[in-house]
């Protein structure tokens, strides 16, 4: 079976860069990008991503180049993309979460000319000969001129993506400019993108899928809304974060589906979700169907860009069992499904896939053999260069010309959005000393519970450490590629031809799993009740009280069950970060007996008017607690400052203005609150004032240069300013005198007493 009828006219001759450039034109004001309280519009992502291009481009940044990007979720990971693209080069992204380990692999592999990151990230930064350059330090490129720098071509890499490798070390897949260009606006084409639309994205920039939460919104005028870190992970946040944003666009793997829908996720009538990554369940699309405008599968290896098949589907797709269609292929993608003969197989037959067409990569990079493997002559063109991608994957071609995923030919699997070879955390594996063999696999032992298992031989004599195994597997590959169980066994079960019979290795359990921590046993009523949810959950026999919750074989989507289920049987409301931060029964019983006693169930039951002038004292909201827990992990954690510095132009009286803010703070009783814990338990606390004072800096008697310096310093300080919630106040405010018509106001404060609308007041 062939597809190929998909060809479509599209500007092959553009970068993603200069696309984006044509639409700053067309909507200069527009917003382009929010995060958290920071936003930038189309003209000034553009002035300061060319800035940090002009300043790249000069330290080496150019075509045939390659530039690691090892950035947090911010702003500044978005002006990265689109100054290293800008340059000419190509980016390497690398996820912070990743440890230094795999970082350095993937750097020696790439060999980037430059290693752009932040101050914050310096001590995860892999030994490297690049040259490190910190983003957030803007006074290096602040003079750069703000012009398009021309640079660009569309048959270089636009990025390279390095995704698991069967050798033990990632393989880096280069994806072509023009590759991009198509698959973003073959989707921006199916999904009806517009300049209404808002993306709310939250994927790390280390899966493809995030090319284009990030591209598809800035090619149309629409609003990117970037996620941080804790709210990507925390389901309550995504939840709050939706209602804020108010997304039209959404792209997750299903397993985020999936919890959004615990957490009681009401969806949104004008939203369309695209779900990637992963097989998704006809189950799932019906939960789906019923809370969103659409929803759309994606199919797609990273050889091959991002997505190429999609589906918009309907309640007909999701009636029964079992997994969804993933479609037809994206404009100028061609699909092959052939049998052991690499002969087209007849509708209604199962074969492997392969892919042609534009999003097809030249293959990986410095892995000729690997390539020459993957990537093989199309034995259906006349053109001896044109290739086609062995993907590996079994699918049925059906009546209507939808195809159905079926399951893996290979080894190669897919956990949490992920592609995984197993060969690599077998390999992994295989260098810890004491162990002398062992399988890897994926374990489906519960519906849409994937979950992956190792089986090990130890060598004679030698006792394992489960703890230091676990410890050492963490240095050595991210979190997702870490086994959730290991089983100990003499012998593995083989086929009659001498193979690892995979099919039979047995379940683990508490008869044959290592055993992370000696084994005590809980005593209390809430341990006992705990362990019970545990093992429950687990799918776990016996569990003690300084077991490890994650590496039991807990994930994101159990944590998030977990929580829920304590939650009821407790009668309380723990968030699900508690769980990431105590992950043992006996830390967690702690909390719930502390939550019992203290009595704050009631107290957060009652009104924040409730009358208690006289004490000034009242209890926190659900945002404000999860601020005040925050802050007692890192007191004077900057996070969730509010700096601002706003630019005044005329004749101003520093009095007036003294007194306007002091009547604010006077009128607004959140702006004279601080966060007091008499026994542990927080409070909101109202404190009288006394007088305000506005400091006052006259800086017009300086020159044109000394004033901007010094009032770039100024504006640090007024960045990095830390607040004690116990002592307060929680805002500053300062005034800058650059001359009698020239004023800058600085002021700061902690989002715990925001709420929402006391920037509204500021504004």
């Amino acid at each position: 079976m062939i597809i190929n009828n998909t060809a479509v006219e599209f500007p092959r001759e553009k970068c993603i860069h200069q696309l984006f450039e044509e639409q700053v034109l067309k909507s200069p004001n527009s917003i382009a990008v929010v995060y958290e309280d920071e936003q930038l519009s189309y003209s000034e992502l553009n002035d300061r991503s060319n800035r940090l291009a002009s300043y790249l481009h000069k330290q080496g940044s150019c075509e045939d180049q390659f530039v690691a990007l090892f950035v947090e979720r911010s702003i500044d990971l978005l002006v990265g993309l689109l100054a290293i693209s800008k340059s000419g080069a190509s980016y390497v992204p690398l996820d912070p979460i990743y440890p230094k380990a795999r970082l350095s692999l993937i750097v020696n592999d790439a060999k980037p000319v430059i290693f752009l990151t932040q101050r914050s990230l310096q001590k995860n930064i892999p030994e490297t000969t690049s040259k490190i350059i910190f983003i957030d330090d803007i006074i290096d490129y602040e003079n750069e001129p703000v012009g398009n720098l021309q640079l660009g071509n569309p048959l270089c890499p636009a990025y390279i993506l390095y995704t698991s490798g069967s050798t033990g070390i990632p393989k880096g897949v280069p994806i072509k400019q023009h590759s991009l260009v198509n698959l973003i606006l073959s989707m921006s084409n199916l999904l009806k993108v517009t300049s209404d639309d808002i993306l709310l994205s939250v994927t790390t920039i280390a899966f493809d899928i995030a090319e284009m939460e990030v591209y598809m919104p800035l090619l149309h005028g629409a609003k990117l809304v970037i996620a941080s870190q804790e709210t990507a992970t925390d389901m309550d946040l995504l939840i709050k974060k939706f209602r804020q944003s108010d997304a039209t666009i959404f792209q997750a793997t299903p397993i985020t589906y999936k919890m959004l829908l615990i957490n009681k996720w009401e969806g949104k009538k004008d939203l369309r979700v695209v779900c990637g990554g992963e097989a998704l369940s006809k189950e799932l699309v019906r939960e789906l169907l019923l809370r969103c405008k659409e929803v759309w599968n994606g199919y797609g290896p990273t050889e091959t860009t991002i997505y190429s098949v999609v589906k918009n589907l309907a309640n007909e797709d999701a009636v029964g069992d079992g997994y969804v269609p993933i479609g037809r292929p994206v404009a100028n993608n061609t699909l092959y499904v052939l049998n052991e003969d690499r002969m087209p197989v007849a509708k209604g037959d199962e074969g492997e896939l392969f892919i042609g067409g534009e999003g097809l990569s030249k293959g990986y990079l410095n892995l000729p053999e690997m390539t020459k493997e993957r990537f093989i002559p199309n034995p259906f063109s006349e053109d001896p260069d044109d290739r086609i991608y062995k993907t590996g994957d079994l699918v049925r071609y059906m009546e209507n010309d939808d195809l159905i995923f079926i399951n893996r030919v290979d080894l190669q699997v897919k956990i949490r959005g992920f592609r995984i070879e197993l060969g690599e955390i077998e390999s992994a594996i295989s260098g810890y000393d004491g162990i002398s063999e062992n399988v890897v696999i994926v374990r489906e032992d519960t519906p849409d519970d994937k979950r992956l298992v190792a089986y090990i031989i130890k060598k004679d004599t030698i006792t394992i450490d489960f703890s230091d195994l676990h410890h050492y597997l963490k240095s050595k590959l991210p979190d997702y590629m870490i086994p959730v169980s290991f089983v100990y066994l003499d012998k593995f079960p083989v086929t009659p031809n001498g193979k690892i019979d995979r099919k039979v290795l047995p379940i683990p359990d508490e008869s044959n799993s290592l055993l992370l921590t000696q084994y005590v046993a809980p005593t209390s009523d809430v341990e006992i009740k705990l362990a019970m949810l545990w093992s429950e959950i687990l799918k776990a026999g016996q569990i003690g009280v300084n077991d490890n919750f994650f590496e039991l074989g807990g994930n994101s989507l159990s944590a998030t069950i977990l929580i829920s289920r304590m939650n009821q049987n407790f009668g309380i409301s723990l968030p699900l970060r508690l769980l990431f931060e105590k992950q043992t029964i006996a830390e967690i019983s702690l909390e719930i007996q502390a939550k019992a006693s203290s009595g704050e169930k009631a107290l957060v039951q009652k009104s924040i008017f409730h009358k208690q002038i006289s004490e000034k004292l009242f209890p926190l909201s659900s945002g404000q607690k999860r601020l005040w827990f925050i802050d007692q992990f890192e007191q004077g954690n900057r996070a969730y400052n509010l700096p601002f510095d706003y630019n005044i132009a005329g004749e101003i009286d520093p009095i007036i203005l003294e007194k306007s803010i002091e009547i604010l703070i006077r009128r607004h009783e959140s702006l004279r609150t601080i966060f007091i814990a008499p026994d542990g338990l927080p409070f909101q606390k109202i404190i009288d004032l006394d007088f305000f004072k506005l400091e006052i800096v006259n800086l017009d008697g300086l020159s044109e240069n000394e004033k901007k310096i010094e009032a770039e310093k100024y504006s640090l300080q007024n960045e990095l300013h830390q607040f004690n919630l116990e002592k307060g106040p929680l805002y500053i405010f300062k005034l800058l005198k650059l001359s009698t018509t020239e004023w800058t106001l600085l002021f700061n404060f902690h989002h715990v007493i925001s709420d929402g609308w006391s920037i509204n007041v500021f504004l």
